[in-house]
C-alpha cells in the first residue's frame, strides 16, 4: 500500500505479445533514499564516483541500484519504456548493461577499466564488441574512480552489429536480443558507436542512443528509469 509519506510515481506499461509483463517508473524519492543510505558502503573516490542526485545518473549510480535490489532498465527495456510514451525526452536514461569495444583509449579511467574488464572475462578475441550484463561493483582504491567491477554473475553477448566500422547506424528499434531493426520510411534515429574502451547505452532526449565512452562518474541528466513486474506494482499499490 502507498502512504500518504510515499511518493506515488506514475508507471508505464511495457508488456506485448511474447513478452514478460513489466512496469516501469522514474526513480522515486523512496528509491534514492534506499540508495543513498547504501553509499556508506564506500568510502573517499568511490562514494563521490557514487553520489549522484536523483534527478542525475550515471552507470556506477545504476550498477548499484540493480545491486542493493532496484532493477533498472536495460537497453531493449527503454525502447519499451519509450514506445509506451514514458517521456525519457525530458531527460537522458542510461541501461544497466556496459559494453566493452576493446582495451585500448583515450581516457585513462577508461582504459584501465577496460582491462580490468577484459582479464576478468577472459575476452582476448576484438573482432566484435562485448554487451555484458549482471554486473556489480566493488571499492577498488587503485581504480581512478575507486570503484571496479565483480564480474562473479555477468552475461557476455557478442554484439558484432555495434562494431564501430558502422558508426553511426540509422536504426527503427533494439530488439532484446540486441539486434538492430533498420529504419523505415518514418523512423530515422541513430546510434553513435565508440572507438575504443568500455561504453554506455545512453537513449537521448531525442531519441537517439549515444553509446559514451568516457570516465563513467560522468553524470547525464535524467533519472534512472526503474522496472518492476506487473504483479508486483499492482499488489504494491
Amino acid at each position: 500500500m502507498t502512504t500518504l509519506s510515499q511518493e506515488a510515481p506514475a508507471t508505464y506499461y511495457l508488456g506485448g505479445p511474447g513478452r514478460k509483463s513489466l512496469q516501469a517508473h522514474f526513480l522515486t524519492r523512496e528509491e534514492h533514499d534506499e540508495y543513498t543510505a547504501a553509499l556508506e558502503m564506500f568510502t573517499g573516490k568511490a562514494r563521490n564516483s557514487l553520489d549522484v542526485k536523483r534527478n542525475n545518473s550515471n552507470i556506477w549510480q545504476i550498477l548499484l541500484l540493480n545491486q542493493i535490489g532496484i532493477t533498472t532498465a536495460t537497453l531493449p527495456e527503454l525502447e519499451l519504456a519509450r514506445d509506451s510514451r514514458m517521456p525519457l525526452e525530458e531527460g537522458q536514461s542510461i541501461g544497466r548493461e556496459i559494453i566493452l569495444v576493446n582495451t585500448k583509449g583515450s581516457i585513462d579511467a577508461n582504459w584501465q577499466l577496460a582491462q580490468s574488464l577484459a582479464e576478468k572475462l577472459k575476452i582476448r578475441d576484438w573482432s566484435n564488441p562485448y554487451i555484458v550484463k549482471g554486473l556489480k561493483i566493488v571499492q577498488n582504491d587503485s581504480f581512478y574512480e575507486g570503484l571496479d567491477f565483480d564480474t562473479r554473475n555477468a552475461e557476455v553477448i557478442k554484439a558484432p552489429n555495434f562494431h564501430y566500422s558502422y558508426n553511426p547506424i540509422k536504426f527503427r528499434t533494439i530488439n532484446h536480443d540486441y539486434t538492430i531493426i533498420k529504419p523505415d520510411n518514418t523512423t530515422k534515429r541513430t546510434v553513435y558507436l565508440p572507438e575504443n574502451g568500455i561504453a554506455t547505452f545512453t537513449l537521448t532526449r531525442y531519441a537517439d542512443i549515444n553509446v559514451g565512452s568516457q570516465e563513467l562518474t560522468a553524470p547525464y541528466l535524467g533519472r534512472a528509469v526503474v522496472i518492476t513486474p506487473l504483479e508486483e506494482r499492482a499488489e504494491s499499490d
